[in-house]
């Protein structure tokens, strides 16, 4: 079984990813609270039946340190995961949500590039 967390810049493509994954086979969860991966990680480990990949978005410290826990305690336990961050150019991004007129989630009502 491979473990996937998928994360990175909002508008990078982790959505993209994730449908791509569960093309391959993947069962995919995506936005997933950050307080249930702990019990999610638990679950999917006992049943070891589907390669997993979970997409996340984290944006504050908090979430930070409570994924920093998590993979503590799966490092711990000896419990595989890979890590995908995706990563990309600001005027791509900038492009990608002026195409969709979406709001960049950082950015509240202004403009996007002050939220990249």
């Amino acid at each position: 079984m491979r473990f996937v967390i998928v994360t990175g810049m909002s508008g990078a493509g982790k959505s993209s990813v994730l449908k791509m994954l569960e093309d391959a086979g993947y069962f995919c969860v995506d936005n997933l609270p950050i307080q249930l991966i702990s019990n999610f990680v638990k679950l999917i480990f006992a049943e070891k039946q589907q390669d997993v990949a979970l997409g996340l978005d984290v944006r504050s410290g908090e979430a930070l340190k409570e994924l920093d826990e998590v993979l503590y305690a799966m490092n711990q336990a000896k419990l595989p995961y890979e890590i995908l961050y995706l990563d990309c150019a600001s005027k791509v991004l900038i492009k990608r949500f002026k195409e969709t007129r979406r709001i960049h989630p950082l950015s509240g009502t202004g403009r996007v590039d002050k939220g990249i």
